[in-house]
């Protein structure tokens, strides 16, 4: 099973899981993550290994959470989405290490 069927089909269970995804930087290592903890909030994580763009600065983890129905799009529920994992509609973010 792909990350995006879980994530889809855990969903649609309104089940709590996590996934992870590795994405092609352009120039750093970036990382997608997406949770749904057992209260049913749903975020996605951004870790970026240089946020910058190239000038050295830290690594950070930026949570986005969720709404919407379903309350994240992937490749399987978005082919055209330009990244691995988004929020259908972006309630808050925050900074979450970094």
């Amino acid at each position: 099973m792909t990350a995006d069927q879980c994530v889809a089909d855990q969903s649609a269970a309104g089940a709590p899981f996590f996934a992870h995804y590795d994405v092609q930087g352009i120039d750093s290592r970036v990382a997608f993550g997406v949770v749904r903890d057992p209260n049913g909030q749903t975020s996605v994580l951004l870790w970026d290994s240089d946020p910058s763009g190239g000038s050295g600065a830290p690594a950070r983890i930026t949570e986005y959470v969720c709404g919407g129905d379903p309350p994240v799009q992937t490749q399987l529920t978005n082919p055209g989405a330009p990244t691995a994992a988004e929020c259908t509609v972006t309630i808050s973010t925050d900074l979450a290490c970094g």
